[in-house]
């Protein structure tokens, strides 16, 4: 509405599922502390939404990290952190010298209050080694 080509967060009403969606989020430098970040923002907008007596949405959507993550039934909100669309940049490599980005999408598919998170995921080869 209104023209927008985007937003620092849309919140959307998708067959009755409240959905909340942004690109920033923390999740942590290390692959092992991916599967907790998810989590540990369910519990704090479930948490949020509760001092604030606000509603809280059904599902959000998070990507800035560029590493896929799911918070699954841990919390009454289920938080997903979407991968990159991208191999990685100049800026990544500079940052996470051998860091490999994960590369997919996740599409959302509600009927009714019944939903389902489809998640893609795009694994490039293996890295290539070079006799020098």
């Amino acid at each position: 509405k209104g023209g927008a080509s985007s937003w620092w967060s849309l919140n959307l009403k998708v067959e009755g599922r409240r959905v909340a969606i942004a690109h920033h989020a923390s999740m942590g430098g290390q692959p092992w502390t991916s599967p907790d970040a998810a989590r540990k923002l369910a519990a704090r907008l479930q948490f949020e939404a509760s001092q604030n007596e606000d509603v809280l949405p059904d599902i959000v959507f998070r990507s800035h990290v560029h590493q896929l993550a799911d918070s699954y039934d841990a919390h009454r909100v289920r938080v997903v952190f979407l991968p990159a669309w991208t191999f990685a940049t100049e800026y990544v490599h500079r940052i996470a010298p051998d860091a490999i980005a994960q590369i997919g999408a996740a599409l959302l598919h509600v009927d009714g209050r019944r939903y389902e998170i489809e998640k893609i995921e795009y694994k490039p080869g293996g890295r290539k080694w070079q006799v020098l």
